[in-house]
């Protein structure tokens, strides 16, 4: 359905199948195979696609969690929306579910919490973040109409029915500012949408 690996972008440009409230660029990273959407702080990156997903699909991506000695890690946040348009819409204002990844360097920290609209419902951090800093996180998002399940490289983490917005059909991500000194962005690679059985999530988003 939809499926982005950067190889049709130039290095440097902002990738053409995708929008953004901000800035970003693609690149590749020293020691990691293939390019990576490089993405500024305090910004929203969505990609453009046809139409809403269908209510039975995967969805999968690659994180790089970068981390580097006296900056703050950043704050990441991903999820669904209803929003069509980042530009003329208010993403925080619509219906939303969202999982958020911060502190992920700190061995007592809340790894990862999920919400609906701006509200945080629950929290896990039982999954080994640390073990992830600067390396490869594999992410895929299985929907099944408002049911919900989250797998980070394979291991499933979230299993939530009834708790998708059944107007949550678009992809978003974003990251925001934390405290200074502003770290560099996070890195996303190998994106794609599919209608892969939500049983077993394959390798891309």
């Amino acid at each position: 359905m939809f499926e982005d690996h950067f190889t049709q972008d130039g290095l440097g440009d902002f990738p053409a199948q995708w929008n953004t409230n901000g800035s970003g660029k693609v690149v590749t990273v020293s020691g990691l195979q293939g390019r990576w959407l490089d993405v500024v702080h305090n910004c929203i990156v969505v990609p453009v696609m046809k139409g809403p997903l269908p209510e039975n699909c995967t969805i999968e991506f690659d994180l790089f969690l970068r981390s580097e000695s006296g900056r703050s890690t950043p704050f990441i946040q991903f999820g669904l929306s209803q929003v069509k348009d980042i530009l003329k819409e208010d993403l925080f204002y619509k219906d939303r579910f969202l999982i958020n990844l911060h502190r992920y360097t700190e061995e007592d920290g809340k790894t990862l919490e999920y919400g609906l609209g701006n509200d945080i419902i629950g929290n896990k951090s039982n999954f080994p973040l640390t073990s992830y800093v600067n390396k490869t996180l594999h992410v895929a998002i299985a929907v099944n109409k408002s049911r919900l399940r989250l797998y980070l490289d394979d291991n499933k983490v979230l299993d939530l029915p009834g708790r998708l917005p059944t107007a949550c059909a678009t992809p978003s991500s974003s990251t925001t500012t934390p405290l200074s000194p502003l770290p560099k962005p996070v890195c996303t690679s190998a994106i794609s949408a599919s209608h892969r059985p939500i049983q077993t999530p394959a390798a891309c988003w």
